[in-house]
């Protein structure tokens, strides 16, 4: 099986976003919210500090990207009838995080 390149913070940031916009469209979320700003904020301000400090992002192992990615599902699941964007913010993570380190 051929490895997959590691992408960049902001490539993943960009799949992210991608998957979040279509699950949005299917939930009808059609703006920008007030929970939406706050979580991309916290995101961008980690972001940001973790690619200061690190010279380079060189992915997940697949097994990391499991561990990743069933955290995100089960926080999703948290917020799944309670929370429907914050919920949708944290599975469309999984969904980017198993498409780049695990499919």
């Amino acid at each position: 099986m051929k490895e997959k390149s590691s992408p960049s913070f902001l490539d993943l940031v960009h799949l992210q976003d991608s998957i979040r916009r279509k699950y949005y469209r299917k939930a009808g979320i059609t703006k920008a919210t007030d929970v939406l700003v706050a979580l991309a904020s916290g995101l961008d301000a980690a972001l940001t500090i973790i690619g200061s400090s690190s010279a380079e992002f060189d992915g997940l192992s697949r097994e990391a990207g499991r561990k990743v990615s069933e955290y995100f599902r089960s926080e999703s699941g948290k917020y799944a009838h309670t929370d429907i964007e914050t919920s949708i913010w944290y599975l469309s993570w999984a969904d980017a995080i198993e498409s780049v380190f695990i499919d």
